[in-house]
């Protein structure tokens, strides 16, 4: 049993630990210098004896926070969300009380574990759902296509108005090629960054083709 007592004597909290040796006993504890308590001691297994240091913050908790991951933006669902194992109790913003759920809408989802002892400790995730019309594998960022812009008509005339075939910024890089009406390549560029402004050709209407590579993994 640990006890936290003000400096009046109020009683604060009592936190029972369990132990699996026979018998244990604590012996010395001290105070770190970022506030956790530290209570060292030794336990026995018959003959066999051994010393323990168990750490606490200041209301007598050990428990591990959970790690549900960062905030992220995925195309892909149902998504599984997993708080781990070792705790005696979940419970899920979700009304769940598993360890691992599986989401499938745009949300904030927040996790609360505990301990028996009634210690207990929290995560939060934000994610984000989309139905999306490019995704970026690298960095695993999806787009909608209201998000990806490609303009249908260039004015090069040096206005500063759409004087350029401009893509968005996640396709930049992108292998370009466009074609005249009748067929023929009139621009091609290996990593194109939003330059073309037609070339001198005459106005009409050309179509392009537009692909970005990913990089390869490193070996």
């Amino acid at each position: 049993m640990l006890w936290g007592i003000s400096s009046s004597g109020t009683l604060l909290w009592e936190k029972e630990y369990e132990t699996n040796p026979i018998h244990s006993s604590a012996y010395a504890i001290a105070k770190s210098s970022n506030n956790n308590y530290l209570i060292g001691g030794d336990f026995s297994y018959g003959a066999d004896q051994d010393f323990f240091l168990l750490m606490t913050d200041v209301d007598g908790c050990y428990v591990k926070a959970p790690r549900i991951g960062r905030d992220s933006i995925t195309c892909v669902r149902p998504i599984k969300l997993d708080a781990g194992k070792g705790y005696d109790t979940y419970n899920w913003n979700t009304g769940e009380n598993d360890s691992t759920i599986t989401v499938d809408s745009t949300g904030t989802y927040v996790i609360r574990v505990g301990q028996k002892n009634g210690c207990s400790r929290s995560d939060t995730i934000r994610v984000t759902i989309k139905n999306c019309f490019l995704l970026n594998h690298c960095n695993k960022t999806g787009y909608e296509e209201t998000e990806v812009f490609i303009p249908n008509v260039i004015t090069p005339n040096e206005d500063g108005l759409n004087d350029q075939f401009r893509v968005p910024d996640m396709l930049a890089g992108s292998k370009l090629i466009i074609f005249n009406r009748w067929g023929s390549q009139v621009y091609s560029s290996d990593a194109y960054s939003n330059n073309w402004n037609g070339g001198g050709l005459d106005s009409g209407v050309y179509f392009y083709w537009l692909s970005k590579r990913m990089p390869e993994p490193p070996l």
